[in-house]
C-alpha cells in the first residue's frame, strides 16, 4: 500500500477505510474522492462527505437526508391535520359518504320501482290524461323529497353529534 502522502489508487482507499473497492469507484464518480489524490486528501474527503451525509447536508444517491426529514414532518403534520378535522366533523372519509350515498340511492330507486304498484290501481280508474299526469307527477316528487329529506335528516344528525 503506498504512503498516506502519496497518490493512492481506489483499491488503496478502499482497503485503507474498509470499502469496497466499487464503492470507492462510486465515490469517485460522485465526485467524493478522485484519482491520484494522496490517501490522507481521500480520507479527508470522505470524512467531510459521510459528515455532511450525517447531518443531511449532502444527498447520498437520490437519499438526501434533510430533505427526507422535512417531508415526514410534513407528511406527519398534514395526517395530524386531517385527523383532527376529521374528529372535529368538519372532515368525512370519502368512503363513508360513498357508502351512505349508496344506501339512500338503493332506498331511491326502491322507491320508484314501486310506483307502479302503487299507482296501478289509481291509474285504471282514472279516465283523464290530465289527472294520471298529476298522480305520476306527484308521486316522482313525493319519493324525490322522501330522498331528499333522508339525506338532509343524515346531515343534521351528523351536525347535531359533532
Amino acid at each position: 500500500m503506498n504512503a498516506i502522502n502519496e497518490p493512492a489508487t481506489f483499491g488503496d482507499f478502499a482497503a485503507w477505510v474498509g470499502v469496497s473497492p466499487a464503492a470507492a469507484s462510486d465515490l469517485a464518480a460522485r465526485g467524493v474522492i478522485a484519482a491520484g489524490q494522496p490517501l490522507r486528501e481521500m480520507v479527508r474527503a470522505y470524512s467531510v462527505h459521510l459528515r455532511a451525509v450525517a447531518a443531511g447536508r449532502a444527498a447520498t444517491g437520490n437519499l438526501d437526508l434533510a430533505g427526507e426529514r422535512a417531508g415526514l414532518a410534513r407528511a406527519q403534520r398534514e395526517r395530524t391535520e386531517l385527523l383532527t378535522l376529521e374528529l372535529r366533523g368538519e372532515l368525512v372519509r370519502r368512503v363513508a359518504v360513498e357508502r351512505e350515498l349508496a344506501a339512500r340511492l338503493v332506498a331511491l330507486r326502491e322507491n320508484l320501482d314501486a310506483l307502479g304498484d302503487r299507482l296501478g290501481p289509481l291509474l285504471a280508474a282514472e279516465d283523464r290524461p290530465g289527472n294520471c299526469r298529476r298522480l305520476v307527477r306527484d308521486e316522482i316528487r313525493a319519493s324525490l323529497s322522501a330522498f331528499a329529506l333522508a339525506l338532509s335528516a343524515q346531515h343534521s344528525t351528523e351536525a347535531d353529534n359533532a
